[in-house]
């Protein structure tokens, strides 16, 4: 179908083909800014759902890390609490262990020191 199949015989009689060709230029930038603006809207709209889907996104993944955060913390914590008891006990029985030993090679010290320096006949 040609434009000129469209208009009436008594339409083209009163428009030129100017004047055709105007309109037609007016109905194609009608119908550009009529889908440029659309689009804008569309857009507008997707950025804002797009938006609270982020947010959304980033408000569950902040809850979901803050979760792990705390699980390694208490892991970590228990595991330190661990290791300090073992440190500690360690260290207590070691220096238990060395305390005796050093009681016990001062005595024997104490013991030999005097047997040299008294004579035996002294005390009796």
């Amino acid at each position: 179908m040609s434009k000129d199949n469209l208009l009436p015989e008594s339409v083209k009689e009163v428009l030129t083909e100017e004047s055709v060709l105007s309109i037609e230029e007016a109905i194609k930038d009608k119908l550009t800014l009529s889908v440029e603006a659309a689009l804008t809207s569309q857009d507008e709209l997707y950025s804002e759902k797009l938006q609270e889907l982020i947010q959304a996104i980033d408000k569950d993944h902040t809850t979901k890390l803050k979760r792990i955060v705390e699980a390694v913390d208490k892991n970590n914590a228990k595991k330190l609490i661990t290791v300090i008891k073992k440190y500690e006990g360690e260290v207590n029985n070691d220096a238990s262990k060395f305390k005796n030993t050093l009681v016990e090679s001062i005595s024997d010290y104490i013991e030999e020191y005097i047997q040299e320096a008294v004579p035996t006949e002294a005390i009796l």
